[in-house]
Parts: C-alpha cells; structure tokens; sequence
C-alpha cells in the first residue's frame, strides 16, 4: 500500500515525512542527495546502525503521483543518525549545507509532521476497534464465514484496506453495516453476498525458506549474519506480511521481530569488539612471556674464545 507523504521543503529540496502505524518515517534517499553526500555509502550505514529502525515504504508524494519505494527512518532516530556525520570530513564544496541540515531539519520535519497530523483525521485507537473484531468474531463464529470474507466486506463498504486506518466514526458504521447485513439475512449460512475471496490463503513456509543463500554443504550454520543477511529469505516477516494482507493485525509480532533484527545487529557489532579484545590481550600475552624471561651476557668461561661474550659485550647506555 502506498502511504501519501507530507512534502517539507528545505533549502533547494522537497523532504518527506509518512506515517506508518502511526509512527512518523522519513524517506532517506530525498535528505542524502539534499546534502550533497552519497547515496549508496549512507545506505549501507542505515541498514548497518539502524537497521531495527528503517523500513522499505511505498509512497506518493502527491496524490497524482506515480508510487515510489524508499528507504525511511523513523523520525524519533533522525538525530542520532545526523550525529554520526562529520562536517569536517566532508568535502568542504558541502560542509555548510551539511551542517545547516544538521541544525534546522530535524526540527522543521518535525513541525511539518505536526502540521500535517493536524490536518488528517485521526485514526482510531486499537481499543476502540474492539467493539468491531468482537461483532466479526461473533458473525464468523455463528454462521462460519472467513473472517478475511467479512473484513474485505467491510473495507469495500468504507474504500479502506486496514483495521489501521478506520477512524472512530468509520468503526461505528462498519459495526451499523455489518448489523444490517445480518438483520436482512444475507449473511445467514451463505457467502452469496459476500465478496468472493481474492486467493486461497497459504502460510506454507517449509524448511526451504530459511535456507541461507550461500550453502555449500548439506547443512548450514543459522548465525546472526544469515538472519541478518537481506540475499536469505525472512520466512517470518513473509508469513508477518501474508496475515497482514489478509485483514490481520500483526503489529506486536512486528515490533517483536524488528527487535531482535537489532539485538542480533548489537550481538554482531560485540563480537567485533570481543575479537578486537582477544587480538590485543594476545599481543599482550606474547610480551609478557618474551619480557619475564631471565636474561643477560652470555660469557664464554673456557676455550680460545674464553672471556668473549655471545652477539658481542652490551653497551652502557640508557635506553
């Protein structure tokens, strides 16, 4: 689904602010070209430190516009990936222009992200869609319809394609609609009135899916760069999109699995260090073994080279 985008100009540049299940994202590549940096480098960065926070959004900039894949980052962290860029390691044709992004747009983002929830209609909140998935769960569970027959009902009634996205009022009407529906016995044991379903649900994901791209053996180590790894399958964010395509609310599982992304990114970035460590306590070690040995003028006692010392006599000398 493509999320219409608030349109924020800054400088010489349009910059962009969507909301994805009411968290403010921002469209990175529009901020990157905007100061003079590049693309690709600044990309590998945000899906490197960032990861857990970035997602792959489709949006129109405007409403007669042809739809756009971007990747955004949650406005809450906009900062603290400004913060990782130097203006002195800039080229210096930038360096102003850089550290004007680094002071004026998080706040003129946020302004505009606030100007714009201002003039939207507020979704509503998951609690006061209860009353809803309560009257489907009841219809689904009397007259044994899908509950993908009865939501794709409803969303062709009010021209929605989420639970996300029904206002307060909308919630009421679905409810009103449903009623209706029931009352003049269209939904009594038949789905004639039903929107036919568009495909047979399928939430296969064998063994297949999850096996890692680059095996070489009949078996494979799952480490947290194969879990990490965008070239694997991510069987469980497939299945995650599948139910949400189907009128499912999957946000918690989400926000689950988008966590441990970046607890296994933290796990990654701590064995680098770890490994750094033992190189360093190794060199460490080899000193103190070569140091702590008793050591000296080797003399030679007996023979024609009697009272010569091995390698020569040392000098006197400090250091």
């Amino acid at each position: 689904m493509a999320h219409l985008a608030i349109s924020v100009p800054f400088i010489n540049s349009i910059l962009y602010i969507i909301k994805h299940y009411g968290k403010p994202y921002v469209p990175m590549k529009p901020v990157v070209e905007g100061m003079g940096m590049d693309w690709q480098r600044q990309r590998a960065k945000l899906k490197g430190q960032f990861n857990a926070h970035i997602k792959k959004l489709t949006i129109k900039p405007s409403i007669d516009s042809q739809p756009t894949m971007f990747l955004c980052l949650a406005l809450d962290n906009f900062s603290d990936w400004m913060q990782t860029i130097c203006p002195n390691k800039v080229n210096p044709q930038i360096r102003d222009k850089v550290i004007q992004y680094q002071c004026e747009c998080y706040d003129l983002l946020h302004k505009g992200w606030a100007k714009g929830e201002s003039n939207q209609v507020p979704a509503s909140a998951p609690e006061e869609r209860t009353p809803l998935q309560t009257a489907v769960n009841r219809i689904t569970g009397k007259y044994g319809l899908p509950y993908q027959a009865i939501y794709k009902l409803i969303h062709c009634k009010l021209g929605t394609k989420h639970l996300n996205e029904l206002t307060e009022r909308q919630n009421a009407e679905a409810i009103d609609h449903l009623l209706a529906r029931v009352l003049d016995g269209e939904l009594l044991g038949k789905q004639d009135g039903l929107p036919p379903p568009s495909r047979k649900p399928d939430y296969n994901y064998p063994v297949e899916t999850a096996d890692p791209h680059d095996r070489k053996f009949g078996n494979a180590w799952m480490t947290p760069r194969v879990i990490l790894d965008e070239r694997n399958r991510a069987p469980e964010q497939e299945l995650l999109e599948a139910l949400e395509k189907d009128g499912f609310d999957v946000t918690g599982a989400k926000i689950r699995i988008h966590a441990m992304y970046g607890i296994t990114q933290q796990f990654i970035e701590m064995q680098k260090e770890l490994s750094y460590a033992h190189q360093l306590t190794s060199r460490l070690n080899n000193v103190i073994n070569n140091q702590t040995k008793e050591r000296g003028a080797n003399i030679i006692f007996s023979g024609k080279d009697k009272g010569l010392a091995y390698g020569g006599y040392p000098k006197r000398r400090l250091g």
